[in-house]
């Protein structure tokens, strides 16, 4: 039960969550913030920090550039020096700047833009950068699948990540003896026609579409694809691997292929037990985002634990630390905050994320 505020209880300590609560990307940030939570919950249970709570101050930012912004500014007011998020790289590429001024430090779960890579900025992540991942698709797609002429749809939108993930792919499927034969771009926060983006990228010849965008959208342009009889292997990045993809996109994204640092299937036990925590806490089953804000939350919290208190003295334990043992494997951070990881081919197959190898 809930109690009074006891006015001898020494001052949390305060850690920022920064995400897309709302609007088409709310599917991660929605996970992400609960997987943060969960880990705060934990800390808290166990004592906290030094005989202090922990206190998670979230923000909802919306994919918003100016909203965004002024997070930063109210958290820093509100005494936090570090904060994990954002989701998406178009946000993380606003936010960094005005987070080295403050001297806070930023971990993102997810943010995979090589626009941020091997940069001496208060800037950690958990996620490869997009060209390791986007070089392993196109090795799979031509070299492994043999498709040589390829259409890509893309969200300017989140251009942060689509951008690195279109360029980088496509050289990767030119160096390989393929070609790039359609780029079709579309906002998911304006009017847009599903139906024209799928007859655009397949008006020419083209053997399989690489989707850039979020679960929803994937799942739309997968639905359309599938009405229009178009019989396209589709491959899609870990941005759209939610939930929301199944529920939605249905029938229509079986098939679709993924290169993940998520796998689902896991048998780690602290995965396993991780995974019994928080569905009983939410009521529902751990997405991609879930488990990325859980780590980014708990390497956060040991840094703390270790007596930093402020966001460079975070990022001065974390980086010489390195090696930190998170819910599926270990990762290890370089000395700029970036890391690399094994990845997973996934795809879907009856309804279910299945990773084949």
């Amino acid at each position: 039960m809930f109690v009074g505020c006891d006015r001898s209880e020494p001052e949390p300590i305060r850690i920022g969550f920064v995400g897309e609560i709302t609007g088409r990307t709310a599917a991660v940030g929605v996970a992400a913030r609960d997987g943060a939570l969960l880990a705060i919950d934990q800390v808290n249970r166990s004592g906290g920090i030094d005989g202090r709570r922990v206190e998670l101050i979230v923000k909802d930012i919306g994919q918003d550039g100016v909203v965004a912004l002024n997070a930063v500014e109210e958290l820093k007011a509100a005494k936090v020096s570090v904060i994990v998020g954002p989701m998406t790289s178009t946000m993380a590429l606003l936010m960094v700047p005005l987070v080295n001024n403050n001297d806070m430090l930023m971990v993102s779960p997810t943010a995979a833009t090589t626009r941020l890579g091997g940069k001496d900025d208060n800037f950690l992540r958990l996620r490869p950068q997009c060209s390791f991942v986007a070089n392993k698709l196109a090795d799979y797609v031509v070299a492994e699948r043999g498709l040589r002429k390829i259409s890509i749809i893309y969200d300017v939108g989140n251009s942060g990540y689509t951008a690195d993930w279109k360029n980088c792919f496509s050289k990767g499927v030119v160096s390989k003896g393929g070609e790039i034969v359609s780029m079709v771009a579309f906002d998911s926060g304006g009017g847009h026609s599903f139906t024209a983006l799928v007859n655009e990228a397949t008006k020419v010849d083209t053997e399989g579409l690489l989707i850039l965008a979020n679960s929803l959208d994937t799942a739309m342009i997968s639905q359309q694809l599938l009405k229009q009889g178009r019989k396209l292997p589709v491959f899609a990045t870990e941005w759209s691997l939610t939930r929301d993809l199944l529920q939605s996109g249905g029938h229509s994204v079986e098939g679709l292929s993924i290169f993940h640092v998520f796998n689902e299937s896991s048998k780690k036990q602290n995965y396993l037990d991780f995974k019994k925590r928080y569905q009983a806490y939410f009521n529902q089953k751990v997405s991609f985002p879930t488990i990325h804000a859980y780590d980014a939350t708990q390497i956060v919290l040991t840094g703390l634990k270790q007596g930093a208190r402020s966001g460079l003295e975070l990022r001065k334990i974390l980086l010489q630390q390195q090696s930190f043992d998170i819910l599926q494997s270990t990762i290890r951070f370089d000395k700029y905050g970036d890391v690399e990881r094994d990845l997973f081919l996934t795809v879907i197959q009856d309804g279910k994320f299945v990773v084949i190898r």
